[in-house]
């Protein structure tokens, strides 16, 4: 007998749309194009995994049949079709071959692959789970996660590593030119370890609000809510040892406003010639300067008010990394603290959040 279930076109659509995050739109495994459906009395599970990622949602059903059991169904075209139709309850059935896609008016057919083809789901204990508040966790990461790498055959660095330890929560990322930290206290908190893929958080963005419980296994992270997840392989690491590399506070100390110096990246930026997007500082007690020159644009420079302390100083950045990371700062002021033109520079938001401490590391690039 075939699985038939009745549902609402539009909570359907949802869910494979959340899914279709992790839908190769080609693939040399054919059944990962697939979506897994588990039909278990009121409810209907949807699979679906890229091998790195898996994510499965669950919705409510009303079965029109009394058979449970699982199909599968090329989940890009069936959302393609759903996305068309008006509000509307469906049917779906399957006998295992193909799954119909039921209207009203039509009747769409899809071609099932085996089941027992589809990639095994591992199983994650509650034992070493602990939960967080979503909106948190991702308002942290957004803050660092711009700094990791794109593509560097260095995996590690393509990353977010996130650690519980010592009562907090740390989250970093780097590709080597720029670093992010951020420490959340959390008073005690289960210890984890592990290098996050970056495209998690993002598809952690479609849950909303809410609180999740995190797992992990060996080399798989999950998220949990409701009855639905997210599971994640981890990167393999270590990760590279970056607390060696953080300058300590101190040194030429310069103090500058976040709304007016971004406004003037911006603009100096302009003269700046890719991939390196060199920008010079001239430092000295009495402002900051910064200028850039480019043989196919012209030249620019601009003075900013600021507090320093230290000796004159003349350092190069990358116009594009700084910009990354002073648009990332939200207080009135940032501090920069730098013990030479090419050492790592430590740049601070002016009042740390309570409850957080965020940090950046930035590298000088050598003027001509």
């Amino acid at each position: 007998m075939a699985i038939g279930v009745r549902i609402h076109a539009e909570t359907l659509a949802r869910a494979l749309n959340n899914l279709s995050r992790v839908l190769p739109g080609r693939s040399t495994q054919p059944i990962l194009q697939n979506v897994l459906f588990t039909a278990e009395k009121e409810k209907l599970s949807l699979t679906a995994t890229n091998l790195d990622i898996t994510i499965q949602e669950t919705v409510p059903v009303f079965p029109i049949t009394e058979e449970t059991g699982q199909f599968t169904a090329p989940g890009k075209a069936l959302l393609s079709v759903l996305n068309t139709l008006p509000s509307m309850d469906v049917t779906v059935e399957s006998d295992g071959q193909t799954t119909q896609l039921k209207t009203e008016r039509g009747v769409y057919r899809f071609l099932s692959l085996p089941v027992e083809d589809f990639p095994r789901t591992p199983e994650i204990s509650s034992e070493n789970g602990f939960k967080i508040d979503l909106k948190e966790l991702l308002d942290a990461v957004e803050k660092i996660a711009f700094c990791a790498a794109k593509d560097d055959p260095r995996a590690f660095l393509n990353g977010v590593l996130w650690e519980n330890r010592d009562g907090e929560v740390r989250f970093v990322a780097s590709d080597s030119h720029k670093l992010g930290l951020i420490k959340l206290a959390r008073g005690e908190s289960v210890p984890f370890t592990g290098i996050v893929p970056r495209s998690v958080f993002d598809i952690l963005k479609q849950i909303g609000d809410r609180e999740v419980e995190v797992r992990h296994h060996g080399e798989i992270l999950g998220f949990f809510y409701d009855e639905s997840y997210i599971l994640a392989r981890l990167i393999d690491g270590p990760y590279a040892p970056y607390e060696n590399v953080i300058p300590p506070r101190g040194g030429n100390v310069l103090k500058v406003s976040q709304e007016e110096l971004l406004a003037a990246l911006r603009r100096i930026k302009i003269f700046t010639q890719p991939p390196s997007y060199i920008l010079r500082w001239e430092i000295q007690e009495s402002g900051l300067r910064m200028s850039a020159s480019s043989a196919e644009i012209g030249e620019g420079s601009e003075e900013i008010s600021s507090e320093y302390v230290g000796e004159p100083m003349e350092i190069g950045f990358n116009a594009s990394f700084l910009e990354d990371i002073v648009k990332h700062i939200e207080t009135p002021e940032i501090e920069f603290h730098i013990h030479g033109p090419t050492s790592a520079v430590l740049i601070l938001p002016g009042e740390q959040v309570e409850g957080e401490e965020l940090l950046y590391l930035l590298m000088p690039v050598k003027l001509d």
